[in-house]
């Protein structure tokens, strides 16, 4: 049995729980038991009925023994094998319990901060090298680290050919609360483009929804809102320009070759989005909260106009195997 420790809500969003929820299909498809731990059941899918013997919610965090606690508690009734830690919580306490049992773990980073007592550190940052982690050459961990390993839904891999049409932006700020990405946008941008148009897709538990259905109501005849929708694929393949914060929506944005604007919504997100601009995928603006209309509405005209220069920038470094790549490390420590 594999266990995942990670956790989902509103305000730090739901990109731990989907990438988690993707490797750990992929390793039921391969044919291993997988648990998912911490997420309330309010985030389970019935997909996941399907694919998760065990689903144990998590309400609180008190402190890394009380949650180690916990995870060692479930990890020897279920007999477990190996555990997959995408949580910013878990410190370097936190894996030191549980390398003294001898647990053999994989912990996500989104930074270059990681524990020695790790098994496998992944960060698919495309500015993640080995020579960033100053421990390096004390640790025996396996560092997969670059966009190859990034995680994409399977939903994402069926791409038609692109038919992407000039004057269509997508918006897209995560599945949990945008803040306040979108009605900058809308303020911003949008309001200065009246001739581009722009969908902008947003999670059913953003708190903000209700606000910006006002917003686009009463001034934007150029927006469309699209709340959890299920046709990402086709707003993916019709978008020539993308506007979106600094996590994994970044990697599908790369995936389709459309270049971005980006603007972090978490400091965790600043050196990622740093990154894909230093690689020419896009404009990084900045942290939500210091960008400036006027600064956006630049960005988003260099962005236009130079449409053809980026997409010149794009490698194919994705190519939808990093969550198998992922799988397969796993599965190897196991045996």
């Amino acid at each position: 049995m594999i266990v995942f420790r990670t956790d989902a809500n509103s305000s730090i969003g739901f990109g731990h729980l989907m990438r988690c929820r993707v490797l750990a299909y992929t390793i039921k498809y391969m044919g291993h038991d997988v648990a998912m731990i911490g997420p309330s059941l309010l985030y389970k899918t019935k997909e996941d009925n399907l694919v998760f013997k065990y689903w144990i919610p998590i309400v609180s965090w008190e402190d890394s023994f009380q949650d180690t606690s916990l995870l060692l508690d479930f990890y020897k009734q279920i007999n477990g094998k190996f555990i997959v830690l995408d949580d910013y919580r878990i410190d370097s306490e936190y894996l030191n319990i549980l390398r003294s049992y001898g647990i053999k773990t994989l912990q996500f980073q989104a930074n270059f901060n990681a524990s020695l007592n790790v098994n496998l550190i992944l960060n698919t940052s495309p500015a993640a090298t080995k020579e960033k982690y100053h421990f390096s050459k004390l640790t025996n961990a396996r560092f997969l680290l670059g966009a190859k390993y990034a995680i994409l839904r399977d939903e994402l891999l069926n791409k038609n050919i692109k038919y992407s049409e000039d004057n269509k932006v997508l918006v897209c700020f995560g599945g949990g609360s945008d803040r306040g990405a979108i009605k900058l946008t809308l303020n911003s941008v949008c309001k200065h483009f009246p001739n581009y148009r722009f969908t902008i897709i947003s999670g059913k538990h953003n708190p903000n929804n209700e606000l910006l259905k006002e917003i686009i109501a009463n001034s934007h005849s150029n927006v469309n809102l699209m709340i959890n929708p299920s046709n990402v694929p086709e707003l993916y393949s019709e978008s020539s320009f993308m506007i979106t914060a600094g996590g994994g929506t970044t990697f599908e944005a790369a995936f389709y070759k459309i270049p971005m604007l980006i603007i972090a919504t978490d400091e965790r997100q600043v050196n990622q989005s740093k990154a894909w601009s230093d690689l020419g995928a896009g404009y990084y603006l900045g942290p939500v909260d210091r960008v400036s209309s006027e600064q956006f509405i630049g960005s988003f005209l260099s962005l236009i106009t130079e449409h053809s220069y980026f997409e010149q920038k794009f490698t194919g470094s994705i190519d939808g195997l990093g969550k198998v790549r992922i799988a397969q490390e796993i599965i190897q420590l196991i045996h």
